[in-house]
C-alpha cells in the first residue's frame, strides 16, 4: 500500500512538472478529461483525478472494475475496446456540456500495460490519435522490457514484437524505447523519470522491487501533409552509438542463455 501510494504520488508528479508551462488557472489544474487505459483499482487514477475536470477510467478484470466503480470517476468502463470507452465517455460527460468533449482526450495514462497487452504498438497508435492537438500521454513500464501476456494462468508471448533486449539496465532501455518505440511512431518525450515500482511476487519473493520508467509523451508536430516530422535529430543517440550498444546488450542476453542452459 505504500509503495503503490509512493509510485502514485511520483507519476502524479511527473505528469505535473512536464505541464507546468501550460498551466494557467491559479489551483494549478491541467483541465481537460484524462482517459486511464487498464487503471487497476484506481490508486494512480485518483492521485491525478485532481489535475483534470473529469476522469475516465477503464479495466479489463471485473473484480478491479467493481473496485474502480468505488471510487467515483466521471466513468468506468469494464472494457479493452477504446471506441466503447470513448462512447461511455461522451454519454457521462454529456452531462457536463462546459467540457465540449468531442471524444479526444487531454491526457491519457498507460501505466504497466504495453508490456502486457498482445498489441503494444497498436495500442499506442491508437492512443496517439485520441489525444487533443495538445494532448499527452502518461505511460509507464517496467525495465528491462519482459513482456507477457496472461490467459488464464499461462503466460503467452505477445503477438506483436517489441525489439528490446531482456537483460539491458534502465538507461539502455529507455534509450532503446524512445529510438526504437516513440520516435517510429512519431511520439516526442517531454518528460522521463525513473520510479520504485513493488510488485506482489511469489512464495519465494513475496514482493519484487522494480524500476519503472516513466514518460510523458507528445506528438511530435506534423508538416504540411500532416505526417510527423520524425527526424533523426529526435535521436539521444547516434547510429554508430546506438548499434554499439545495442551489440553489448545482444551479448549480455547470449550470454545469460549460456549461463540458463549450464
Amino acid at each position: 500500500e505504500t509503495g503503490g501510494k509512493d509510485y502514485a504520488n511520483r507519476a502524479a508528479g511527473t505528469l505535473m512538472n512536464s505541464l507546468a508551462d501550460s498551466l494557467v488557472s491559479k489551483d494549478g489544474k491541467v483541465g481537460g478529461v484524462l482517459l486511464d487505459i487498464g487503471a487497476g483499482d484506481g490508486q494512480v487514477t485518483k492521485q491525478l483525478q485532481p489535475l483534470f475536470d473529469a476522469v475516465v477510467a477503464t479495466e479489463a478484470s471485473p473484480f478491479m472494475e467493481r473496485r474502480l466503480r468505488q471510487r467515483s470517476f466521471d466513468a468506468t468502463v469494464a472494457t479493452v475496446d477504446l471506441s466503447e470507452a470513448v462512447s461511455v465517455a461522451k454519454e457521462a460527460l454529456a452531462k457536463k456540456p462546459e467540457l465540449n468533449f468531442d471524444g479526444r482526450f487531454k491526457c491519457i495514462a498507460l501505466l504497466n500495460l504495453i508490456d502486457r497487452c498482445d498489441r503494444p504498438l497498436t495500442l499506442l497508435r491508437e492512443v496517439k490519435s485520441m489525444l487533443l492537438p495538445d494532448g499527452k500521454i502518461l505511460l509507464a513500464v517496467v525495465v528491462p522490457f519482459r513482456p507477457f501476456v496472461e490467459k488464464g494462468k499461462r503466460k503467452i508471448t505477445p503477438s506483436e514484437k517489441v525489439a528490446l533486449p531482456r537483460n539491458a539496465g534502465w538507461e539502455m532501455s529507455v534509450q532503446l524505447l524512445v529510438e526504437r518505440v516513440f520516435t517510429p511512431l512519431g511520439l516526442q518525450v517531454e518528460r522521463v523519470a525513473r520510479v520504485p515500482y513493488y510488485s506482489s511476487g511469489s512464495h519465494v519473493h513475496p514482493i519484487y522491487f522494480l524500476d519503472d520508467a516513466v514518460f510523458v509523451l507528445s506528438p511530435m508536430p506534423e508538416n504540411d501533409d500532416g505526417v510527423s516530422n520524425v527526424s533523426a535529430n529526435n535521436s539521444l543517440l547516434s547510429e554508430e552509438a546506438l548499434a554499439r550498444r545495442t551489440q553489448e546488450v545482444n551479448g549480455i542476453d547470449e550470454a545469460q542463455s549460456r549461463q540458463n542452459l549450464q
